[in-house]
């Protein structure tokens, strides 16, 4: 395969939180010349737990991220529905200088983003959307909240 092909690349990811456990984390499926790579992580960092659903979403783009440079992507489409992941991360919103993993966040993609270009695309969660809808169960199975299929 050419260069090109290894170019371009898209992803769904999703989070949960599990309050019984006090456990975050994310679910995605990452796309690339259609193999599937999947993910399904779970965390409990002090200053993500404080953010509870929201943690696993930021996990999830950072876990999927961190797969897309790993496997040398230069460019990626990366399907979410919290709207934070994008902002966040091209700073349109404030963030708390007491959240350091929400700060973490923003700086990650900065330095990612020197290597593969991120064009976000926000979808409506629940919607039908099969990746995205996996991307959520996968979430779940990581927190404990669904077992795995």
């Amino acid at each position: 395969m050419g260069k090109k092909a290894k170019d371009a690349a898209y992803a769904y990811i999703d989070g949960s939180y599990n309050y019984n456990t006090n456990k975050y984390g994310c679910g995605g499926i990452l796309i690339v010349n259609g193999k599937e790579y999947i993910i399904r992580k779970s965390g409990n960092e002090k200053d993500a737990i404080k953010l509870k659903n929201v943690a696993g979403e930021i996990f999830g783009a950072i876990t999927i991220m961190k797969a897309a440079r790993k496997l040398k992507l230069k460019r990626m489409k990366l399907y979410f529905d919290f709207n934070g992941i994008e902002d966040i991360a091209l700073g349109k919103v404030k963030v708390k200088q007491k959240n350091r993993f929400l700060l973490s966040y923003r700086d990650f993609f900065v330095e990612v983003n020197k290597y593969i270009k991120i064009d976000f695309c926000k979808v409506k969660s629940h919607s039908g959307i099969e990746l995205n809808n996996k991307a959520d169960r996968l979430a779940k199975q990581a927190v404990g909240l669904r077992r795995e299929e």
